[in-house]
């Protein structure tokens, strides 16, 4: 029964904490920045 309780605490935890994606703050780009404009 105490493994029972426990699992379903993880479970509720887990879906508590979920977020859903936000559309307006996903990442733009590979990262890499540069220091001047290149040509292509």
């Amino acid at each position: 029964m105490k493994c029972l309780m426990a699992a379903l605490f993880c479970i509720a935890a887990a879906a508590a904490s979920a977020h859903e994606v936000d559309l307006t703050h996903l990442p733009l780009g590979d990262g890499k920045i540069s220091t001047e404009p290149k040509k292509g």
